[in-house]
């Protein structure tokens, strides 16, 4: 008897072995998504921060070097465009932020 109690204790522990090793396909896709969601807003909270830093130029857009942090202003999107075009390294183009309180006075 004991026998087939172990063997029945073997046959459920393979099983439930067998329930962890499968995942749905679409709970690993929810699973992948959330992790690249993590890593974008991440990189997005440190574009966000160096845009602030650099949110004190006076043209309408910020072109922001991704890696080095330098940062220009320029009044439309050609010029912007056309400097980029010359640098290297990656760059992040944005519209400079709208401040509510000069809009108010």
């Amino acid at each position: 008897m004991s026998r087939e109690i172990e063997e029945e204790k073997g046959e459920e522990e393979d099983e439930e072995e067998e329930e962890l090793e499968e995942v749905s396909d679409e709970e690993l896709f929810r699973e992948l998504e959330a992790l690249g969601a993590r890593k974008r807003s991440r990189r997005r909270e440190e574009i966000e921060a160096a845009l602030k830093k650099a949110d004190t130029g006076k043209g309408a857009l910020i072109l922001l070097n991704i890696e080095s942090g330098e940062s220009h202003t320029f009044d439309s999107y050609p010029e912007a465009l056309e400097y980029m075009g010359k640098q290297k390294g990656r760059w992040y183009l944005a519209p400079r932020a709208i401040d509510i309180d000069s809009i108010k006075r």
